[in-house]
């Protein structure tokens, strides 16, 4: 496994889909996950911003606050039929959900973030990384309306 970092997420200049960036930490890799409209309008905003809209992820920290679970790590990953997912490692339990919410899980909590080897293999199925002059800030979004 390697350790990602969330790097930035914007506009794609070819589909207009939002799109996440991560890079491995020897900033070698980079990996670029499509994120839909409403997952990319929570992770616009910064989630210690005062009376910001709250999300669902919002409800699930609450949650998780009032609880004996503990984030430990978020882990992209391929299930047997082929497509991407996170583990959610809390505790003593992990819980699957899709990748973006993976992301915006570690958003939220600030926990590490991992990627499978085969996933790091196999990045090029992935939304193609539009990296250049890409900055360590997040970035804000500028959605446009596209049909997939």
């Amino acid at each position: 496994m390697k350790r990602l970092e969330l790097v930035g997420f914007k506009a794609c200049p070819r589909c207009h889909r939002a799109v996440a960036y991560l890079k491995t930490d020897e900033k070698d890799q980079t990996l670029a996950i499509a994120l839909d409209a409403s997952k990319a309008r929570e992770l616009s905003h910064k989630y210690e911003e005062p009376g910001r809209e709250k999300f669902l992820t919002d409800l699930l920290m609450q949650l998780l606050a009032s609880s004996s679970y503990i984030p430990r790590q978020v882990v992209l990953d391929w299930n047997e039929e082929g497509f991407l997912f996170a583990k959610v490692d809390l505790t003593t339990q992990i819980f699957s959900c899709s990748a973006q919410d993976g992301i915006a899980f570690v958003a939220a909590t600030g926990i590490p973030f991992y990627a499978t080897e085969r996933i790091l293999a196999q990045r090029h199925l992935f939304h193609p990384p539009d990296t250049e002059s890409e900055s360590t800030d997040l970035i804000q979004l500028k959605l446009k309306p596209t049909l997939h």
